[in-house]
């Protein structure tokens, strides 16, 4: 039981950070199209996978691809990038964060629906067979995923 609070709230903190990533990737449009720049998006080729090199120290790699993209354009590739992190792409879904929530909530579901053990502590039995209020770790998870549709990708 505890250990699905902490994962819940877990998730929550996830969500929130993804909501950080995604207020700086905003700023950071702004600020460029307020000085007028382009940004510099580097990718390079690492254990067969193209990767993006966040940062631009020219001395510490050696970039496969350089390319400058207007701000509006950078922004709408980190949002892409963050919407994988989030949701997964193509057969890489089984990995992604969303995933995990939705595995959690399934398996608190199941844990819900199922009579507890024998030995389950009475308090932790009752919080089962309540029918006014849903599952503290349901509600849990279902914050995570409300964070997650206010980022509206």
């Amino acid at each position: 039981m505890q250990n699905a609070l902490v994962l819940g709230i877990l998730c929550v903190c996830i969500a929130e950070c993804y909501s950080k990533i995604m207020e700086e990737i905003d700023a950071d449009e702004r600020r460029a199209v307020d000085a007028q720049e382009k940004k510099r998006l580097r990718i390079s080729t690492a254990h067969d996978h193209a990767t993006y090199i966040g940062h631009t120290d020219p001395g510490h790699t050696s970039a496969s691809l350089s390319v400058e993209v207007s701000p509006s354009e950078w922004r709408s590739l980190m949002r892409n990038a963050v919407r994988a992190e989030i949701f997964g792409v193509g057969d890489y879904k089984e990995k992604c964060f969303m995933t995990l929530v939705d595995s959690l909530e399934e398996r608190q579901k199941a844990w819900h629906q199922s009579p507890p053990a024998p030995d389950c502590p009475p308090t932790y039995r009752s919080v089962c067979y309540l029918t006014d209020r849903k599952p503290t770790c349901l509600i849990i998870l279902e914050d995570a995923k409300r964070l997650i549709q206010l980022l509206e990708l």
